[in-house]
């Protein structure tokens, strides 16, 4: 699959979970669910996502930092203070998937 469609695919993932969570009320985070046989909130199933989905992307970063070494950078430390880059790659068209990494 080609790198713009992958990205094209995770910024529309992220999109929709973005408006899933923002449809979310404190209530609802309370609500208990049974998800793969567990008894959990609704808050608790999205931190276990928060966490798989980090889990995942150390991993992508991890292998692409070792395919293509010093290409992949998310802070510039020339004189002592470190400054995060990543933002640079972050698009501003209101949402926060769509038009993200345009590097990375």
């Amino acid at each position: 699959m080609p790198r713009a469609e992958l990205l094209a695919n995770l910024n529309q993932t992220l999109d929709e979970v973005d408006r899933v969570l923002g449809a979310l009320t404190p209530e609802s985070l309370l609500e208990r669910r049974t998800i793969q046989g567990r008894d959990i909130t609704v808050l608790d199933a999205i931190f276990i996502c928060v966490e798989h989905f980090s889990m995942h992307l150390g991993q992508i970063i991890l292998l692409a930092k070792l395919r293509a070494p010093g290409t992949v950078q998310f802070y510039e430390d020339a004189g002592g203070l470190a400054r995060p880059i990543w933002r640079d790659h972050i698009g501003s068209s209101g949402s926060k998937g769509s038009g993200g990494s345009k590097g990375a």
